[in-house]
């Protein structure tokens, strides 16, 4: 399974991607919104995992982005984000991301378990 991470947190991101790692998903970095759309295209991800403040384009013009690009519209979409208002969630998940995790709420191994039910079930649905 592989993952891509868009979090322009170094730190947090090299954290994701080892408890990820461990967890036997292949992963791939980004931490630029536009570094996260070639990179997309590219590496073709089971799943993302999308913070939405970033640099360049933010989370939210990714998310549009990658919907409206015919071979990645399918592939789930996780926000991963502190920003825990009531409409930033409902406007993501209007907007076609899988699901929405307030990075504050979840332990990594957690986080993990909830991604690879999110992939199986896509795989499930092939």
């Amino acid at each position: 399974m592989k993952i891509l991470i868009v979090e322009d947190e170094e730190m947090l991101a090299r954290a994701l991607a080892e408890k990820f790692g461990k967890s036997g998903f292949d992963t791939a970095i980004a931490h630029t919104g536009n570094t996260a759309l070639k990179m997309a295209g590219e590496y073709k991800p089971d799943v993302i995992l999308l913070d939405i403040l970033l640099p360049g384009k933010s989370g939210i013009q990714v998310l549009r982005r990658l919907k409206a690009i015919k071979k990645l519209a399918k592939t789930p979409v996780v926000i991963l984000s502190n920003f825990s208002q009531e409409i930033d969630i409902k406007h993501a998940l209007e907007i076609g991301a899988r699901d929405y995790i307030i990075k504050t709420q979840y332990p990594l191994s957690q986080l993990v378990e909830r991604i690879k039910t999110i992939v199986s079930v896509k795989q499930n649905l092939i």
